[in-house]
């Protein structure tokens, strides 16, 4: 027989470091890329958009929290499939999240299998702050690289000391670890030259009109 899980004693907690700081997550599964998960959200929460490439379920047990817009209280119930963008998320009074990933690719025993072309399309999808252009466009994700179950790349920052940059390496990190990859990655500043053109993409995407 499993051991039982209690889900609001104060037991199995840990840090969820590649969320908002304070977030903490009881891991209730975690077999093969199919996970239950826990989060307890702390106060005035927030998460970037993003998106996954397997179906996410959300079930608020407690307190609520805004996603585009839409309120979502004590008892609600979301799904997120393939490739659906879904956030920003914050949560002003923190709540208490059951979190369900399942991989929507099996192959061989069971076995979520990725490519570095999955991991780059993932990636991809993390747009920098106020600007609507992805990392990779501007330049900032740079040397992606998968060796077995290790993501590793490398941030270029246009300047040193942002105070974006934790967010973005959560943004990044966040989807990565949800589905089982180990993730490391280095900093470093931009040239003159990737910073001139991430100037450009900058300047452009805010020139570029809305569609309707």
């Amino acid at each position: 027989m499993k051991d039982i899980m209690n889900l609001f004693d104060e037991e199995n907690w840990e840090d969820a470091n590649e969320y908002f700081n304070g977030t903490k997550r009881k891991i209730l599964r975690d077999d093969n890329g199919c996970k239950t998960v826990l989060l307890k959200l702390p106060e005035n929460f927030y998460m970037s958009p993003h998106s996954h490439i397997t179906t996410e379920q959300h079930i608020v047990i407690k307190g609520d929290y805004t996603s585009q817009g839409k309120y979502f209280p004590e008892g609600s119930y979301q799904i997120f499939f393939k490739g659906d963008e879904h956030g920003p998320f914050e949560s002003k009074n923190g709540a208490l999240i059951l979190v369900i990933w399942d991989p929507i690719n099996l192959k061989g025993k069971n076995k979520l299998q990725l490519t570095l072309k999955d991991v780059v399309n993932i990636i991809s999808r993390v747009n920098y702050p106020g600007i609507k252009c992805s990392l990779i466009n501007l330049g900032v994700a740079t040397d992606i690289k998968l060796i077995d179950n290790k993501v590793s790349m490398v941030f270029a920052f246009p300047f040193a000391h942002l105070p974006v940059d934790g967010e973005l390496i959560k943004s990044v990190s966040q989807p990565l670890h949800n589905l089982g990859l180990d993730f490391e990655y280095e900093i470093r500043i931009m040239t003159e030259e990737e910073k001139s053109k991430f100037l450009k993409m900058k300047d452009k995407s805010f020139k570029t009109p809305e569609k309707n």
